[in-house]
């Protein structure tokens, strides 16, 4: 078969979807991809050895920029040159336009819904924008693949091409054994970050947007810093609020406690010199870089959002609050702050947890999606 990924962002294809590429050529597929080319903000030469080949059309995030017709008309003349059998669709913008480019062609219709950006409590706007995208997208569509309860039941009523419909797979796959391998000392993080021996470290993984919400961690904690100068803080990631992040650090007089690492490409390797993840973000669908942290065995605390209250039930394997209560929030991190017991126990839940989550799990299924 010839299959085409579409999906907004190269760094997306490196987070997600690699190894199931990898797995289709593997099994003698053709696979090519169509991105907007944009990996980071300091590297923009992403490959692929399992690609084909990879065509840059200049995709937007936001759904009204013209851009996007551009992008959709050179999909479309990509999928009659080359036929493809399949064309797997990512992300909502990309997945919209990536949808539309294959409308009444002979090629079969993938979309993973790596969470929809109308999930409760979202604002009006993106109910009535992104609702409508995906509800008149789905008529184009023959699977969507959802990854929580929600999503699949918002999908479930949807109108799809004759004989399609939603399937629920949780997630994309972790890599669990992978990210064990990958265990050593704390000790031996911490002296490479520059930490103390004695300290007690947080952790949180995730692009530096307003979504992600780090702020609010430093907001909630920024007077326990103060009172507590072995409390230190890890953010690993890159986005265009690094700076706003980094001049309150600044302003708080945070800087021997709060470490802005920028990208990085062991990010999953860190997770063992630290002591607890925290993930405030304000939307996910069934967010990576909590079952990687799951998989390396460290407590979560997460806000109640879909997915993330999926993965993380609230005093069984972590601690779940409100979002952006600061209260409970800190209600949950003093708990886990003081009594290590509690620690060690959600430290095993979660590793036990994660496996539900892992490539050997999850791959079987989605795989089987193109094999349908």
């Amino acid at each position: 078969m010839k299959i085409l990924f579409i999906t907004t962002m190269d760094l997306q294809i490196h987070t997600f979807h690699e190894r199931i590429i990898h797995q289709l050529k593997e099994q003698g597929h053709t696979v090519d991809a169509v991105t907007n080319g944009y990996y980071t903000d300091t590297n923009h030469n992403y490959t692929n050895p399992d690609l084909d080949h990879k065509y840059t059309v200049p995709f937007s995030r936001n759904p009204l920029k013209p851009d996007n017709i551009k992008a959709r008309n050179t999909i479309r003349k990509l999928i009659q040159e080359n036929q493809y059998d399949i064309i797997s669709c990512h992300s909502p913008v990309a997945g919209f336009f990536g949808r539309m480019a294959a409308r009444g062609l002979d090629v079969r219709v993938l979309y993973t819904a790596h969470g929809f950006h109308f999930w409760k409590g979202a604002p009006a706007v993106n109910t009535v924008v992104f609702k409508n995208m995906e509800r008149l997208a789905a008529h184009w569509t023959d699977t969507i693949m959802t990854i929580n309860p929600e999503d699949y039941e918002a999908a479930s009523r949807f109108r799809y091409k004759k004989g399609g419909g939603p399937v629920l797979i949780p997630g994309v796959g972790v890599d669990v054994h992978h990210i064990k391998s990958l265990k050593c000392g704390k000790g031996i993080i911490r002296q490479e970050l520059g930490l103390p021996e004695d300290a007690f470290v947080m952790y949180s993984v995730g692009e530096m947007i307003k979504r992600k919400n780090h702020i609010f961690v430093l907001n909630s904690l920024r007077e326990e810093f103060h009172r507590d100068p072995k409390l230190h803080y890890v953010i690993a990631g890159f986005g265009k609020l690094e700076p706003e992040l980094k001049k309150f650090v600044s302003e708080n007089g945070l800087e021997n406690q709060v470490h802005i690492l920028g990208f990085r490409k062991d990010a999953r390797r860190l997770m063992y010199g630290m002591d607890l993840f925290l993930f405030p973000s304000y939307q996910e669908g069934l967010p990576v870089a909590v079952m990687e942290a799951m998989s390396a065995g460290l407590p979560c605390i997460v806000s109640d959002i879909r997915g993330s209250h999926d993965l993380i039930l609230n005093g069984e394997n972590g601690f779940v609050y409100p979002v952006d209560d600061t209260e409970k929030f800190l209600e949950a991190f003093r708990r886990l702050r003081s009594d290590a017991e509690l620690r060690d126990r959600f430290s095993r839940k979660v590793l036990e947890d994660a496996e539900q989550y892992s490539v050997e799990s999850v791959e079987p299924q989605i795989l089987a999606l193109y094999r349908k």
